[in-house]
C-alpha cells in the first residue's frame, strides 16, 4: 500500500469516526418520535423560501471569486465560477475538502487561466472566510458572553481575548507574510534542515498565498471583495433566521436575527471538521446552541438542525449535480493537468 492510499484511508476513518461520534451524541438522549412531532408542525413555506436565498448566497461567492481574478482575466464568467462551485460544494458531500481540490481547475480549464493562479485565489478565499469567521465570532460572545460562559464552563472569561489575539495574529501575519521575506526565511531556517519535501511543499503554498492576495490588485478590488463577503455572510444568516419563523421560534422564543448568526457561527465551526457533507456534526452544533443557550427543547433542536442542514445539502448536490453534469458533457472533466497548464477554453 502507497503512502498516498494510506493517507486517504487514514483520512476516510477519521472521518467515519467522527461521523459516529456526532451521530451518537445526537439521538443519545433524543426521543425521535418528537423530532418527527416537531418536523410535522412547520410551516414548511418558509422551508420553501430559504432554497432561492441559499442558491443567491454561492451565486454571491462566484462573484467573489471573479473580482479576485480579474486582473488575471477580465472576462472570468460569473456562471462559470458558480458551476465550478457548485461541482466543489457536491464533491465535499462525498469527500472531506475534495471540491476545494477540483473546483479551481474546473474554473481554469473554462477559463483559460493557469490553474496555479486560480488556485492561488482559493488560498485568499479561505484566508478572507477565516477572518471573517473570527470577527462573526468575536461578536457572537461579545454579545452572549455570559449564557455561553453558563453553558460551557470550559468557556472562560479569557475567551474573548483569546479570539482577539488571535484575529490580531492572523491580520499581521498576512501582513508580513504579504510585505517581507519572513516567510520564506522561516521555511528555510527551520523546516529545510528537518525535511526538504516538506519545505518544497510549503514553499509552494507560501507562493500560492503570496500569488492570491497580489492578483488581487488594486485597492479598490479589495472593498468589493469586502463588500460581497459580508453580503455573502448576511445571505448565509438570513435562511437561519427564517427557519425559525418556520418553527415558530421567533414567536415563543423571541429569536432573532443576531441568534441567526450565532447558529451561523456554531454550524460553521462544525462544517470545518472533516465529516463529508457535515452530518452529524452540523446538527450537534445546532442542538448545543439552540438546548444549551436558548434552553429550546433537544426534539425541536434537533428537528431544527434536520431542517437547516437537509437546506443546504440539497441545494448543493441538486445544483451541483446539474453542474457536475454540465461541466462533464462540455469535456471539462478530465485528467492530467498541470499547475502551469492553462484551460481549454
Amino acid at each position: 500500500m502507497s503512502s498516498e492510499t494510506r493517507k486517504k484511508y487514514i483520512q476516510y476513518t477519521v472521518s467515519l469516526l467522527l461521523f459516529g461520534a456526532a451521530m451518537w451524541y445526537v439521538q443519545r438522549e433524543v426521543d425521535f418520535a418528537g423530532v418527527m412531532g416537531a418536523l410535522g408542525n412547520i410551516n414548511y413555506w418558509w422551508v420553501v423560501a430559504t432554497l432561492p436565498i441559499v442558491v443567491v448566497s454561492h451565486w454571491i461567492r462566484a462573484v467573489r471569486w471573479r473580482t479576485m481574478l480579474e486582473s488575471a482575466n477580465s472576462h472570468v464568467s460569473t456562471l462559470n465560477a458558480f458551476s465550478a462551485t457548485m461541482v466543489g460544494y457536491l464533491l465535499n458531500n462525498i469527500i472531506p475538502r475534495g471540491g476545494e481540490l477540483l473546483r479551481p481547475f474546473i474554473l481554469a480549464r473554462r477559463e483559460n487561466i493557469p490553474v496555479a493562479k486560480v488556485v492561488a485565489t482559493v488560498f485568499v478565499e479561505r484566508i478572507v472566510d477565516l477572518i471573517s469567521l473570527l470577527i462573526l465570532a468575536l461578536t457572537t460572545f461579545v454579545l452572549f458572553q455570559e449564557q455561553i460562559q453558563e453553558a460551557f464552563p470550559a468557556v472562560s472569561e479569557n475567551f474573548i481575548p483569546f479570539i482577539i489575539i488571535v484575529l490580531t495574529c492572523a491580520l499581521v501575519g498576512v501582513v508580513l507574510l504579504l510585505r517581507t521575506n519572513i516567510g520564506s526565511w522561516a521555511l528555510k531556517k527551520i523546516v529545510m534542515p528537518l525535511s526538504p519535501k516538506w519545505y518544497e511543499k510549503l514553499e509552494s503554498q507560501l507562493e500560492s498565498f503570496i500569488d492570491g492576495f497580489s492578483i488581487l490588485g488594486e485597492p479598490g478590488r479589495y472593498v468589493r471583495v469586502f463588500g460581497e463577503t459580508l453580503l455573502m455572510w448576511t445571505l448565509y444568516v438570513v435562511p437561519l433566521y427564517m427557519i425559525f419563523e418556520a418553527f415558530g421560534l421567533t414567536e415563543s422564543y423571541g429569536l432573532g436575527i443576531i441568534d441567526a448568526n450565532v447558529l451561523c457561527v456554531t454550524t460553521t465551526l462544525a462544517i470545518i471538521v472533516p465529516v463529508p457533507g457535515a452530518v452529524g456534526t452540523f446538527h450537534s452544533a445546532a442542538m448545543l446552541t439552540l438546548t444549551i443557550i436558548y434552553g429550546i427543547p433537544s426534539e425541536t433542536a434537533v428537528a431544527w438542525g434536520v431542517i437547516a442542514h437537509a437546506i443546504g445539502y440539497v441545494v448543493n448536490n441538486l445544483v451541483g449535480g446539474i453542474c457536475f453534469i454540465r461541466e462533464q458533457r462540455q469535456g471539462v472533466l478530465r485528467k492530467n493537468v498541470s499547475l502551469d497548464q492553462p484551460g481549454v477554453g
